[in-house]
């Protein structure tokens, strides 16, 4: 079971969701995402974790602190064991995380995915590369799509991220689109040791605004 401080935090629709997790480990994984994401909103905005409302009609952003009249934006993602989260008093934002994994149809899910700028980068890739770098700009076109608050219907391949240092583990930009609009994005590679294993991640972050972002920053697990 989770632990009871996490548990203790959430509302009754999350408990819900949570006891209807088969594995305990995602039971568990979920819990301490919504537990993390309640700090961490109660932190921002001075209102007990406990009494934070998540949950609004579907394509209403940002949520409404009630009671202290303030409006936070944020994203929450997990996969296998990590968390991400992106908060925000002013500005939509987006993040996503990803394990990164061999796929033997990387191929196939890169050209259902990428924009036509991006094929060209990966099929000059390595092997062990193809699969950071897809993992990486989906990380991204993710992210920009939470922020937009669309999701999965975002056509993928119709936008470039731009991306192109696959090597680097911090990469920061802007993204231009032809609609003249544009989107701050971040890319991480990062190492987690889980059991002994070192596990690689990326994440996307996006940040729906007209200037550039003067500080990104990240809070860990020892925070929380």
């Amino acid at each position: 079971m989770p632990p009871a401080e996490s548990w203790a935090l959430l509302d009754n629709l999350e408990r819900q969701r949570a006891a209807g997790f088969h594995f305990d480990s995602d039971r568990r994984l979920y819990v301490s995402a919504h537990a993390s994401l309640r700090k961490i909103l109660g932190r921002v905005s001075g209102v007990s974790p406990r009494e934070i409302q998540l949950h609004q009609p579907r394509g209403i952003k940002p949520i409404h602190i009630a009671g202290v009249g303030r409006r936070l934006h944020f994203s929450l993602s997990h996969t296998s064991g990590c968390i991400a989260i992106a908060v925000s008093r002013a500005v939509e934002v987006g993040v996503d995380i990803e394990r990164i994994r061999p796929a033997a149809n990387i191929d196939q899910l890169s050209a259902s995915t990428l924009h036509e700028e991006e094929m060209f980068r990966f099929n000059h890739l390595s092997a062990d590369d193809k699969v950071t770098y897809f993992f990486r700009v989906w990380a991204l076109k993710e992210a920009y799509a939470k922020a937009l608050g669309v999701g999965l219907a975002l056509s993928f391949p119709t936008i470039s991220t731009g991306f192109r240092n696959v090597r680097d583990p911090n990469v920061r930009m802007w993204m231009h689109l032809h609609d003249s609009s544009s989107a701050y994005l971040y890319s991480g590679h990062h190492s987690v040791c889980s059991g002994g294993v070192d596990e690689a991640y990326a994440v996307g972050f996006a940040v729906l605004h007209s200037q550039p972002i003067l500080d990104v920053r990240k809070v860990s697990e020892v925070d929380l």
